[in-house]
């Protein structure tokens, strides 16, 4: 199992603490939806996580976002991939915004269902 072998490989050796630190909360928060451990995150692991955060409704469209393969899971590869896109996603939105703030026309920031989860499962697995 691949991923479970990228999932249990050491830091690379870098020496940024910064980008050390990002990876091991990115772990935890693949740990966290991975419930029974296999190395991977699969529709029951998900509804268990969504359950806890009455997300229930959002699973499919999780699923779908973070690129779930034929057998319905999801790699730490595939996930650690998709939390940088939505990362960046989320820098772009915010950045507009400032930029919008002073206008009369201020909007809200796009929310989809997977950046809630992320969010809400990096608070309770921050230090």
């Amino acid at each position: 199992m691949m991923a479970a072998a990228a999932v249990e490989e050491e830091s690379g050796g870098s020496s940024d603490s910064g980008s050390t630190a990002e990876e091991e909360r990115v772990r935890r928060l693949f740990h966290t939806c991975d419930g029974d451990g296999d190395g991977y995150i699969n529709r029951n692991d998900l509804l268990m996580v969504c359950r806890q955060l009455n997300m229930e409704d959002s699973v499919a469209e999780i699923m779908g976002q973070l690129g779930a393969d034929e057998r319905g899971n999801i790699s730490f590869e595939d996930f650690t991939l998709c939390r940088m896109q939505l990362l960046n996603e989320i820098r772009e939105e915010e950045s507009q915004l400032s930029l919008l703030s002073s206008d009369s026309e201020e909007r809200k920031p796009h929310e989809n269902s997977l950046g809630v989860l992320s969010t809400s499962i990096l608070l309770f697995t921050s230090p």
